[in-house]
């Protein structure tokens, strides 16, 4: 069997849903949908399980997906689902992919599909990570859009075209109506090389989160 280090995507991948599922304060259970969810690989290493609707426009992706539920579409256009439909709305790395106003839309339909004690769970990048203070630091700033090429082990060609901060984040959320909100950025890419070491830190280079719906989460 092979063995990972704490530099192995795999590893970190496991240690970002510990910290996840500490954050949420108990067990994933009853109608979860994970939104921009690809193959789903993190929404089944999250949860444990495949009793998900996943959604995301790349058919070929969601071959792969193991969730019960499937469908296809742009995710930027109006979500199929009723009000208060979901105990959990999963979203995992998918932000970052759109412009920052179709991204605030979209965690407007995300807080209009939750149920009144839903909770909203994900991840972004952070812009305010360390590897960004570096490049500020010698005259490169980041340009939408970002090509990225690798990420988490996996070789593709897309686009970043926002990317968050903290504080951000947080005023986004409370102004769409969100009660309590906890994030921490973790998992620090040391500038310059490959190491990612999987710890919070106020520079760490993604952000991970849970948004409260109601006033009794939590």
């Amino acid at each position: 069997m092979r063995k990972f280090t704490i530099f192995s995507p795999n590893t970190i991948r496991k240690i970002k849903a510990m910290k996840i599922k500490k954050m949420v304060g108990g067990t994933f259970n009853s109608k979860i949908i994970d939104i921009g969810s690809a193959d789903g690989s993190f929404a089944s290493l999250l949860l444990g399980h495949n009793n998900f609707v996943a959604v995301d426009m790349d058919k070929e992706s969601l071959k792969k997906n193991c969730a019960k539920r499937k469908i296809i579409m742009k995710i930027r256009d109006r979500l199929p689902f009723e009000d208060n439909s979901f105990d959990y709305v999963l979203c995992f790395e998918f932000l970052e992919h759109q412009k920052r106003n179709t991204a605030v839309k979209i965690i407007r339909e995300i807080y209009r599909i939750l149920k009144e004690d839903g909770v909203f769970v994900f991840s972004t990048p952070n812009y305010l990570r360390l590897t960004t203070f570096f490049r500020d630091m010698v005259g490169r700033k980041r340009k939408y859009p970002i090509p990225v090429g690798k990420m988490e082990g996996v070789e593709h060609r897309d686009f970043h075209y926002y990317e968050f901060s903290i504080p951000e984040l947080r005023e986004i959320l409370k102004r769409i109506g969100f009660k309590k909100i906890i994030m921490k950025s973790v998992f620090i890419h040391i500038p310059f090389t490959k190491i990612i070491l999987p710890f919070a830190f106020p520079g760490g280079n993604t952000i991970i989160g849970v948004a409260f719906k109601g006033v009794n989460n939590g």
